[in-house]
C-alpha cells in the first residue's frame, strides 16, 4: 500500500474518532427492544430523539394493556433528518416514523397526523446551577418560568450558563434535529448571534447531531448547559439518569414543534397494532387518554 494511501485512511480514522468524540457525528441508536408474547409480529420504530422516552413507554403500554399482542419492537432513535434519510435508503426497513416535525408529512401527506406539540427547554445540572435565573436572566422585571413570551429579546444568557475559560460550554444541536433549528431560532433572537452560520463562542463547536447527544453532554459534564425537548427532562424520566436539572421552557406557540407521524408498513401486524392503540384506544390527537399521555410525558396536546 502506498504511503500516501496510508496516511489517508489514518487521516480519516482520526477524523471519524474526533467527530464522534465531539458529538459532530453518531451512529442511529437501535439498541432498544420490548417483546411481548410470542413476539410473532415485528416492526422497527424510527424516533426523533427528543421522543424516545416516551415511545419505550407507550410500546410498553401497549403491550401491557393487550393491544399488541404477540409482538417484539425495536426502536431506532436519531435526529429527525438522520430518520428520514436511513428511511429513503431502507424502505422496507421500519414499520413507524415519530419526526420531531413535519417531516412524516412526506411519506403520505393523507396518512400522516400530528401527534404532540413539543416544548424547547434550556437547562443545566441542579449540582452547578442553583435556578432557572442561573441560566438566563430577564432584564427589567422579576424572572418569571417558563418563559411565556413570544419576545425573548429582553432575556439574557447568565455568564453561569457557560464559563468558556474552563470548556464548559452550552450544548446545541446542529440543523439535523428540529430541535436544533429551534434552539437556534431562541438563541439568535436572544443574543443577536446568527447560528448555524456562525457559532459563537459559548456554544460547543461542532453542533450535536441529535438532542440525546446533548442531554449525554450535560449529564456528563461535559457542557454546562444545553438545549433539547421539555420532554427528555421531564419528572418521569428524570430518574433514568440520575440527576435532577433546572431549565427555562418556552412554551409560547411561536416555539412550539408540531410533530407529526406516520404508519410506514399499513399491511404490518405490530406496527398496525401501535398505530390502532394510538389512534382508537388513546384516540391521538384530542382523546382525553391520549391528552393523559402527552401531559405526562411534558408535551402539549396538537
Amino acid at each position: 500500500m502506498h504511503n500516501k494511501t496510508k496516511l489517508f485512511i489514518v487521516c480519516m480514522i482520526a477524523a471519524v474518532a474526533l467527530l464522534a468524540a465531539a458529538g459532530g457525528w453518531a451512529a442511529m441508536t437501535c439498541s432498544w427492544v420490548e417483546q411481548q408474547g410470542s413476539g410473532t409480529n415485528t416492526a422497527t420504530l424510527a424516533v426523533a430523539a427528543n421522543f424516545t422516552e416516551p415511545l419505550k413507554d407507550l410500546v410498553k403500554q401497549c403491550q401491557d394493556d393487550g393491544g399488541c399482542v404477540n409482538t417484539h419492537y425495536q426502536v431506532c432513535a436519531d435526529a429527525t433528518a438522520n430518520l428520514k434519510a436511513a428511511i429513503d435508503a431502507n424502505p422496507n426497513t421500519y414499520g413507524y416514523f415519530f419526526a420531531a416535525d413535519t417531516t412524516a408529512k412526506v411519506y403520505g401527506s393523507d396518512r400522516a397526523y400530528e401527534y404532540a406539540k413539543g416544548i424547547p427547554a434550556f437547562f443545566g445540572k441542579e449540582a452547578t446551577l442553583t435556578n432557572a435565573q442561573s441560566l438566563i436572566t430577564q432584564a427589567g422585571t422579576d424572572a418569571h418560568w417558563p418563559c411565556n413570551s413570544s419576545d425573548v429579546s429582553s432575556l439574557s444568557f447568565s455568564t453561569n450558563a457557560y464559563d468558556t475559560a474552563n470548556s464548559k460550554y452550552m450544548a446545541v444541536a446542529g440543523t439535523g434535529a428540529p430541535y436544533g433549528v429551534m434552539s437556534h431560532a431562541i438563541i439568535n433572537d436572544i443574543d443577536g448571534a446568527s447560528l448555524p452560520t456562525t457559532i459563537p463562542a459559548y456554544v460547543r463547536d461542532p453542533l450535536y447531531v441529535n438532542v440525546n447527544n446533548v442531554l449525554n453532554a450535560v449529564v456528563g459534564g461535559t457542557d454546562r448547559s444545553g438545549w433539547l425537548s421539555k420532554a427528555q427532562i421531564c419528572d418521569t424520566t428524570l430518574k433514568s439518569v440520575g440527576t435532577d436539572y433546572v431549565a427555562v421552557t418556552f412554551t409560547d406557540n411561536k416555539w412550539a414543534l408540531h410533530q407529526w407521524a406516520i404508519q410506514l408498513d399499513t399491511s404490518g401486524a405490530a406496527s398496525t397494532a401501535l398505530h390502532y392503540y394510538i389512534k382508537t384506544t388513546l384516540a391521538c390527537p384530542s382523546g382525553t387518554d391520549w391528552k393523559d399521555f402527552l401531559d405526562k410525558h411534558c408535551y402539549g396536546a396538537p
